[in-house]
């Protein structure tokens, strides 16, 4: 008859080991004595969670601090920045799209950033049914920090940015990479 819980001083994986075939290594303990059985089996689900979500947070396109100042995963490749390379100038046609999600009941959302000396009217994106969009000529082989301006006073990152860099003002920029 096994024994359900023996005290941690009569604890021994011996038993487990002498029963295992000729030549397999015994069994390193999965408990320290007196510690309770649920936690080592926590921590290992808790790390595969874990290492589950960094990638949807990084979003690991290219170098990143860390993810978007903003709560919001990208959930949807409708949302991430549309690019299309021009063959005739060095130039790329990137479409920004703001989800309806990150501004729902925005009158005015304008695109600010390196692109336009960061100037506060901004580049205003077009209302769809389900977001906000804008296409913009940038220079191709470069690196530009941008954000939305939600209704003059909210900011808000692009929740599919290739990357995000923090800023002189403690948050983090959207970065475009072309």
């Amino acid at each position: 008859m096994k024994a359900t819980a023996p005290a941690p001083e009569t604890a021994s994986k011996a038993p487990e080991t002498a029963a295992k075939a000729p030549g397999t290594p015994p069994k390193a303990p999965e408990t320290t004595p007196g510690a309770p059985e649920a936690a080592p089996k926590a921590a290992p689900a808790a790390a595969a969670k874990a290492k589950k979500a960094a990638p949807k947070e990084a979003r690991a396109k290219g170098p990143s601090r860390e993810a978007p100042a903003s709560p919001h995963v990208c959930k949807s490749t409708d949302y991430a920045a549309k690019k299309k390379y021009l063959k005739s100038k060095p130039e790329c046609q990137v479409t920004f799209v703001l989800p309806k999600d990150a501004a729902p009941k925005a009158r005015k959302v304008v695109l600010v950033g390196d692109f336009n000396d960061w100037d506060m009217k901004g580049i205003p994106l077009k209302a769809s049914k389900d977001s906000f969009k804008v296409t913009v000529k940038l220079p191709s082989n470069g690196a530009y920090r941008y954000r939305y301006l939600i209704d003059g006073s909210r900011w808000e990152n692009d929740w599919c940015a290739d990357r995000y860099e923090p800023n002189q003002f403690g948050s983090d920029d959207s970065v475009v990479v072309t």
